[in-house]
């Protein structure tokens, strides 16, 4: 990939959907040691879990439930991944914690997430009818009231308690609905089904055992078209659970801390993002000719089993449907009005963890970025000055950011196509254009040793005036001579509000390692 265009983090996606899945990250492992000492004291269950990635141990899952005095019931659950992006190592970190009473009403939940030293931090705190948000990321911390979630939904206890009861009373088909810390207040479905006897080993420092369980396929509405398997035990513990995203199979199995610990530690970490890479056919040897001045081009995206996850008509994409798992993806980058008016959305316009517009550094940068600008000048010429200024503000193009906010960003000046994507869309909406994130795949003639190869990338939208009609354009802030090319593919878009980022990433996973690109047409003029 050219220096000038930067992939997507694959580990973002993955850590979101193991958050998703209720299998929250972790801090330093020394932080566990005096919790291990506990785990025989009354009210307190606590399990360690080996992670294993591509079949390559990449880290390690604790989980504690704790019960006070008063009933009072507190969930902490982390976890720990190390992952390579190409040569860079890079470990992925969250911890959740919720408390509630002991009949299952919410107090308060907590969520922290480190991707590559980018830290974000959620408190929600309910109090009737309400809940009190406060997230703190970069050093900034924004504070919002919001509903409390509408519909009958569990707390994590009272949701276990329900699933195991489900269990146990012979059911072969349930479905238990659930906050999860990390998914934020979005409540998630999880439907367990096909019940069937299984063996585990399990490895332990008293070595290599057998324990029967029950395999069950799980299914969630955060993780749509991602089937999982999960094995519990007599008592409705995990013994171990297998996750498909895509091309890679995440497995976890019961341990103990120094097992989980030596072995996630001693190895070393599997690679995520040259595995990754998309090799186009229909062309001669999968090259595309100055793809950086590619104003058209048609492809055929397609997956060999499953099905194809649906793609975005939006911007300078169109997408025909062949079928359940191919479709014809046509990409334009010509600036041209749209057919009818497009709209956007409230969470376009407005501020989320990832983009505080309140912040004060932030206003700053968009000032400077818009300078030059006349008052009488377009929509489409001031995202396009923006869109330069980024370019040239984030000084220090790297892949060793997890996934930095436009705050962070704007003090670091340093990142990849996440950093590049969410700092423009942040200055855009400062300037009153609606602005969101498109997630896909970008052609590089080389990048990371591999050569010809379609990346996981991401840009930005903008919904300007082209022509008096409101138009939304791709721009896309890691290129230095254009705004946008053609051999770009979205895959989805988000305006990265708080909640509702899982669906995106679960479409993006489920696509690593499946996709199939076949080029049937391209213009270069």
């Amino acid at each position: 990939m050219p220096t000038e265009a930067h992939p997507h983090r694959f580990l973002f996606v993955l850590v979101t959907l193991l958050c998703a899945l209720g299998l929250a990250p972790a801090a330093a492992a020394k932080d566990r040691a005096s919790d291990a000492d506990q785990a025989t004291e009354p009210g307190v269950e606590e399990r360690w879990y080996l992670v294993e990635l591509a079949g390559s141990p990449a880290g390690w899952m604790w989980g504690r439930r704790d019960t006070d005095d008063a009933g009072t019931i507190t969930t902490d659950t982390e976890m720990l991944l190390r992952v390579r992006r190409g040569a860079i190592t890079l470990e992925v970190g969250v911890e959740t914690q919720s408390v509630e009473t002991a009949a299952g009403d919410p107090i308060s939940m907590t969520s922290t997430q480190d991707f590559g030293g980018s830290s974000t931090t959620s408190v929600y705190e309910f109090q009737g009818d309400t809940v009190r948000v406060t997230t703190t990321q970069g050093g900034q911390v924004i504070n919002r009231e919001v509903p409390r979630p509408e519909g009958e939904w569990l707390m994590p206890a009272a949701a276990e308690r329900a699933a195991r009861a489900a269990a146990a009373g012979g059911e072969d088909r349930f479905t238990v609905t659930t906050l999860d810390p990390a998914a934020g207040l979005s409540p998630i479905t999880t439907l367990r089904a096909e019940p069937t006897p299984a063996k585990i080993e399990i490895t332990d420092a008293d070595g290599a055992s057998t324990v029967e369980g029950t395999r069950w396929t799980v299914t969630s509405t955060a993780l749509p078209g991602i089937k999982s398997t999960e094995t519990l035990d007599a008592e409705g513990e995990m013994l171990a659970s297998s996750t498909n995203l895509g091309g890679f199979d995440l497995v976890m199995t019961l341990s103990d801390r120094a097992t989980a610990l030596g072995e996630s530690n001693s190895a070393e970490a599997p690679e995520m993002m040259v595995s990754t890479f998309v090799r186009a056919t229909g062309i001669a040897d999968g090259k595309i000719d100055r793809p950086r001045m590619l104003k058209h081009a048609t492809y055929r995206v397609s997956v060999a089993d499953g099905d194809l996850p649906p793609l975005p008509t939006a911007a300078g994409q169109t997408v025909e449907v062949i079928g359940d798992r191919a479709a014809r993806v046509s990409v334009s980058a010509r600036t041209q009005a749209a057919s009818k008016p497009q709209v956007a959305t409230d969470a376009d316009r407005g501020s989320s963890s990832m983009i505080n517009l309140d912040d004060p550094e932030l206003r700053r940068m968009h000032l400077r970025a818009t300078a030059g600008l006349t008052e009488d000048a377009s929509l489409l010429a001031r995202a396009e000055a923006i869109r330069r200024f980024v370019h040239r503000v984030i000084a220090r193009k790297d892949l060793g950011v997890g996934f930095g906010s436009a705050s962070e960003t704007a003090r670091s000046r340093r990142g990849d196509c996440t950093e590049h994507a969410v700092l423009l869309a942040a200055l855009l909406r400062l300037d009153g254009t609606p602005a969101r994130i498109a997630s896909g795949l970008i052609y590089a003639d080389a990048f990371a040793g591999a050569r010809e190869i379609f990346g996981y990338h991401m840009w930005t939208r903008a919904l300007v005036e082209i022509d008096g009609v409101p138009t939304w354009i791709d721009l896309d802030a890691t290129l230095r001579g254009t705004r946008f090319d053609a051999a770009h593919i979205a895959l989805d878009e988000s305006p990265l509000a708080d909640d509702g980022l899982t669906t995106t990433y679960a479409r993006i996973a489920t696509a690593l390692g499946r996709l199939a690109i076949e080029v049937e047409s391209l213009d270069h003029d």
